[in-house]
């Protein structure tokens, strides 16, 4: 393909991808650090944890798979946020949140902060707001135009889901800030192989990590294998200190197709493990309170799960791998029993900066204007994951830049060459950048808003280690790159693996430099808390225009009356899906049916007269677990009702028992129960 053809057509395929909207409206969203008006002492360390729902209602856009992504038009695993709060009696305090979502957001971290900040102790400099990548969760909630309009199928900043997602978030952070109590912290790894592949093995083995190897390694060798994990114990109500949950980082793409799996938001693999670990740990153990596993991403840029590559992704399949990864998890949970400490070292550094005005660091600069190379219209590799134009010349993987590779961007081939800042103006980018070191004992969290690839995140801990070391900072040993945090950026790639122009090089916004800026970064903070401890660098208020749409349902007045459609009925699948149970029902418009809430569960009885929840290996049978998806059907806008159906997947159901769904209240109407089944 000629150059002048081949940057028309990429033009053409931006202008698509990126403005496929009827209209916006411009609205500016102010950035301000807002200090904490709580001062909490403690004379011992204490921790809290807590959840709350952040699944939208039916009709949000979902995220990551840019166009060809889907609306959601239900849940099967809610997606929630989880947090989890630490201090001492020598530290400032610490929250780190893991929320099943495609990543954090700049512009959600500062209004989380500033929502905290009245009733915590917590400075945006130690909140920790990070993604597990799920490709379906909702999007447009960036601090940027350009993801605003590239993560889903459709453009714009949803003010209105914003609004709900700082709301829910700030939330769980305030309860887990209100439940602390005395506690006690360990910490661990463990390695699990076989559940990824590296998706661009050729641009990974131009590391010189890989090529020094004496044996070159394969797709399954070539991701990381470590688990790493923060234990966290509370003092129970009979004086004993019991399992609270974990904080887990582990490196998996969670990128099925939102369309492969229904439509229908889901937390993905990471979405199971932190259920079924909670739950491990509640029949284990016991303790008086729900336990809570935030399961946040790693270094997974450069891979994909190790799914069947000849198939249709199914939920089974994520279950597949989710129990692999819980079994070892919960294995290293049981392990760090005798390893508990009460004093452990809490601490954050953190600063934020315009790289538009700010690029430079130990004499190394990234670009000064980002781009998007031609490789990120192709797709990433893997069955599923690519574009139409993944395996046309140029678009495809593989064709770097031969000559002229001198400029700020190297071997990227520019996606519509000179024609692309004409429709991706450069302060549609993301440019404000938060950065962030938080130690946990004897473990350094570095989150960042990238997709890093798993060499360049092992370059980054270990110059963060000589950094810290160097400047007198001891007792650490665990540095975690955890990716997709407090932003999105695209991806992270280390200069070697830029070289080669796969998607993730493509999607390397701003040069080959990024990764060892970065690194910089990284490095200088660690240096800074060794030698002047917790803090933070802020800039003065700010404001950031984004282009607004509303994709957040309404919530109107329902004229119709609530009542089951359809007797449940059994439907049995042929292998890999799962077989359910089927009810259908009329509620309320989609805008008012609060899928965050529970709102379906399955109730038992041995006669048909007295009747309790079901729970299944002492987990409740409800739309909270993994296994009861909801799914809004139609719309009867006459009457401001809607269709709705539950699907109960591989029921395990007793021959002298009898079930039923139960639909829980919503605005006007009461409990809704459908017929008997058994």
């Amino acid at each position: 393909m000629k150059t002048p053809l081949r940057n028309v057509v990429a033009v053409l395929i931006l202008i698509g991808f990126l403005y496929g909207c009827s209209s916006s409206r411009t609205m500016v969203m102010p950035v301000r650090h807002i200090l904490p008006d709580v001062h909490a002492d403690t004379d011992t360390f204490v921790a809290g944890i807590a959840e709350t729902g952040i699944t939208p209602p039916p009709g949000m856009p979902l995220a990551g798979y840019s166009k060809l992504a889907v609306k959601s038009e239900g849940v099967r695993t809610k997606l929630m946020a989880r947090a989890i709060y630490l201090k001492t009696p020598d530290s400032p305090s610490v929250a780190l949140v893991q929320c099943d979502l495609l990543s954090g957001s700049l512009v959600l971290h500062h209004k989380v902060a500033e929502r905290i900040a009245k009733k915590t102790d917590i400075d945006s400099g130690g909140l920790l707001i990070c993604g597990t990548h799920t490709h379906s969760g909702p999007g447009n909630f960036f601090a940027n135009t350009f993801y605003n309009n590239m993560a889903a199928n459709k453009p714009g900043f949803d003010d209105q889901y914003f609004e709900f997602l700082a709301d829910q978030i700030a939330k769980a952070v305030i309860l887990s800030y209100e439940n602390k109590r005395p506690a006690k912290l360990a910490t661990g790894t463990t390695t699990i192989t076989g559940v990824s592949i590296n998706r661009c093995l050729e641009a990974y083995l131009r590391n010189p990590e890989a090529k020094n190897l004496q044996k070159k390694p394969d797709a399954l060798d070539a991701t990381n294998p470590y688990l790493h994990m923060i234990r966290i114990d509370l003092k129970d109500t009979d004086g004993t200190f019991r399992p609270a949950g974990a904080f887990i980082n582990f490196s998996m793409h969670n990128n099925t197709s939102p369309k492969e799996l229904g439509s229908i938001c889901n937390g993905d693999i990471l979405g199971y493990v932190s259920r079924q670990m909670s739950g491990n740990i509640k029949n284990t153990y016991h303790p008086s309170w729900k336990p809570l596993c935030a399961t946040a991403n790693y270094t997974h840029g450069d891979s994909n799960p190790n799914h069947d590559q000849e198939r249709v992704e199914t939920f089974s399949d994520l279950k597949k791998i989710s129990n692999v990864i819980t079994e070892k998890a919960f294995s290293l949970f049981q392990s760090l029993d005798d390893k508990l400490t009460d004093s452990p070292m809490i601490g954050y550094r953190a600063k934020e900066i315009d790289v538009f005005s700010d690029n430079t660091i130990d004499g190394i600069s990234i670009a000064k204007r980002p781009v998007v190379g031609m490789p990120t219209i192709g797709g990433a590799q893997g069955r599923g994951r690519q574009t139409i134009a993944s395996h046309i010349p140029f678009f495809a993987p593989g064709y770097p830049r031969l000559v002229f590779t001198g400029g700020e961007h190297g071997h990227k081939r520019h996606a519509g060459g000179p024609f692309q800042s004409l429709i991706l103006p450069k302060d549609t980018f993301p440019h404000h950048l938060f950065l962030q070191a938080i130690r946990i004992h004897d473990t350094v969290l570095l989150p960042l808003p990238f997709e890093v690839t798993y060499t360049l995140g092992m370059r980054m801990a270990e110059d963060a280690q000589q950094k810290s070391k160097k400047a007198g900072m001891t007792g650490v040993n665990r540095f975690i790159v955890t990716s997709v945090s407090n932003g999105y950026w695209g991806y992270a790639t280390t200069p070697e693996e830029y070289s080669i122009q796969y998607y993730e090089g493509g999607s390397t916004l701003f040069g080959p430099h990024t990764g060892p800026f970065l690194s910089a970064h990284v490095s200088l903070l660690m240096e800074e808390m060794a030698l002047k401890g917790s803090g933070g660098a802020f800039p003065e208020p700010y404001d950031i225009p984004l282009e607004a749409m509303r994709f957040y349902q309404k919530d109107v007045t329902p004229n119709g009356e609530r009542s089951i459609l359809k007797a449940p009925e059994f439907h049995l699948q042929r292998e890999p899906e799962e077989p359910f149970w089927l009810v259908k029902w009329v509620d309320i418009p989609k805008g008012g049916i609060d899928l965050h809430r529970g709102l379906v569960r399955i109730e038992t009885s041995p006669d048909q007269k007295s009747w309790k929840p079901l729970t299944q290996n002492g987990i409740p049978v409800d739309d909270d677990g993994g296994d009861i998806a909801i799914r809004c059907t139609d719309e009867r806008k006459k009457t401001h009702m809607a269709d709705y159906e539950a699907r109960w997947y591989s029921p395990k159901i007793e021959d002298t028992a009898f079930y039923r769904f139960v639909i829980l209240p919503r605005g006007k109407f009461d409990t809704l129960y459908s017929n008997a089944f058994h």
